[in-house]
C-alpha cells in the first residue's frame, strides 16, 4: 500500500512543525490526504507551515503548545480528539540543540533541553497513546531521534544524551505495547543531515562557537526538509521500526558504530563536518 493510502483521511499531530523536518512531516502527511494538526511555539514560522500547506489544498491547523508542559499536552490531546476525532499518526519531532562541553553547559539548559527533547516526546506519548490503545484502531508513533546519537560529535553531548533517550525510550515503546495485541506501529526516526534552523537557534558557549559554525553549514547544506519529510514518513507508513531521511547514509554510520562496540574502542568522532 501507498502511503497515502494507509494514512490518508486520518488525522496527524506534528510538534515541532515551525520549521526543519517538522515542517516537512506536516507537508509530507497533508500530500498523503491526512488533516495536519502543527504543533509549535514559533508562532510566525508555524502560521506559515500551515499556510502554505493550505495553498496547496490540504488541511492544516495550528496549536501552541510548549511540549515540555505535560498539563499543556494532555489538554492538545483532548482538543483534538474532540474536534477532529482519533489520532493517526504521532510525530514527536520537537526538540532544541545544545553546544558545549559538558561540563560548561548550564544546570538550566541542561534542564531545557531535556524538558523539551525526552520529557516533550513522554508526554506526548502519555497524552496520545492511552487514547490510540482505548479505540484499538490502527494508529503510528514516531518519535524523531538522531544518527548523532550513533555518531557522536565534540561539544554535542548534552543534545546527543537526550537523543540517545529517546532511542532506548522508543525501543521499550515497541516492547511495551507488543503484549497488548493492538494495531499501534511505533518507529524511531533518525534523521541526517537534514536543513533547518536548529543549530541558529540553539544554545552554544563561548568554547563550541567553532564547532557551531561548522555544524551549521552541515546543516544548512542537508536535505530538503519536504523531501526527508516525504523518505520518512514513507519509512513510518511501511510499519518499519528504524527510519532514517538517509538510509544510505545512516547505515555505514550505524555499521561502524556496531563494530566499535563489538571491538570495545574508545569513543572517536566518527565523521568530519566541512572545514573540520
Amino acid at each position: 500500500m501507498t502511503t497515502a493510502e494507509t494514512l490518508g483521511g486520518g488525522v496527524a499531530v506534528v510538534t515541532g512543525a515551525a520549521g526543519g523536518l517538522g515542517a516537512g512531516f506536516a507537508h509530507a502527511a497533508a500530500d498523503a490526504g491526512m488533516t495536519v494538526i502543527a504543533v509549535d511555539v514559533v508562532i510566525d514560522r508555524l502560521d506559515g507551515v500551515a499556510t502554505d500547506i493550505r495553498v496547496k489544498g490540504g488541511k492544516a491547523f495550528t496549536y501552541v503548545v510548549n511540549v515540555a508542559d505535560a498539563s499543556a499536552v494532555e489538554a492538545l490531546a483532548e482538543t483534538v480528539h474532540d474536534r477532529f476525532g482519533d489520532v493517526r499518526l504521532l510525530i514527536n519531532n520537537a526538540a532544541v540543540e545544545t553546544l558545549g562541553r559538558i561540563w560548561e553547559v548550564p544546570a538550566d539548559v541542561w534542564q531545557r533541553t531535556f524538558s523539551i527533547n525526552v520529557f516533550g516526546i513522554a508526554n506526548g506519548i502519555r497524552a496520545f497513546l492511552p487514547r490510540m490503545i482505548e479505540r484499538g484502531r490502527p494508529a503510528y508513533v514516531s518519535n524523531v531521534a538522531s544518527s548523532g546519537m550513533l555518531a557522536v560529535l565534540p561539544t554535542h553531548g548534552v543534545y546527543i544524551a537526550t537523543k540517545a533517550a529517546i532511542f532506548s525510550l522508543t525501543e521499550t515503546l515497541y516492547l511495551d505495547l507488543e503484549p497488548l495485541g493492538k494495531p499501534i506501529h511505533v518507529s524511531a526516526v533518525l534523521p541526517h543531515a537534514v536543513a533547518s534552523r536548529i543549530i541558529q537557534d540553539a544554545f552554544t558557549t563561548e568554547a563550541a562557537k567553532t564547532e557551531a559554525a561548522e555544524t551549521a553549514k552541515h546543516v544548512v547544506l542537508g536535505m530538503d526538509p519536504m523531501t526527508a519529510g516525504r523518505i520518512a514518513l514513507d519509512g513510518i507508513a511501511s510499519g518499519a521500526f528504524w527510519v532514517s531521511s538517509h538510509p544510505d547514509e545512516l547505515a555505514p554510520i550505524a555499521q561502524e558504530r556496531g563494530a566499535r562496540f563489538t571491538r570495545m574502542d574508545r569513543p572517536k568522532r566518527m565523521f568530519q563536518l566541512p572545514g573540520t
